[in-house]
């Protein structure tokens, strides 16, 4: 079982509450960087799930490890695969490029109707 797992619904307060129960899940257990890496990367995942997912709820699980490396999954229904857009200079599409630069690890799969973003994050 994760040391955090919650469903959301699918709209545009999904991001801020997942950031909200992260926090005061993860607050004092994590250093302050990680916690803010661990912040931005959920905040863009959920968000990503929400905007192009199908309709439904979005999963958030997420777990610590002993050395202090977070490791977590963005859950939604849908199956389509997400991916770094073009950098063009544009202000949209970033979110995986950010997701990108600051997880030790990251990768999208799609399976039973469901769309799956995993990350590892390393303490600092």
């Amino acid at each position: 079982m994760a040391a955090l797992d919650i469903e959301l619904a699918a709209d545009p307060d999904a991001a801020p509450k997942a950031r909200a129960r992260v926090r005061r899940q993860f607050g004092d257990a994590v250093p302050a960087p990680l916690l803010y890496d661990l912040l931005t990367v959920i905040s863009e995942l959920v968000t990503n799930a929400s905007q192009h997912g199908d309709p439904g709820p979005v999963r958030v699980l997420i777990d610590l490890t002993r050395n202090g490396a977070v490791f977590g999954e963005v859950v939604n229904n849908g199956e389509g695969r997400p991916v770094p857009t073009d950098m063009d200079g544009g202000t949209l599409g970033l979110g995986l490029h950010i997701v990108d630069a600051i997880s030790e690890t990251w990768s999208a799969s799609t399976d039973d109707g469901l769309t799956r973003v995993r990350f590892v994050l390393q303490p600092p």
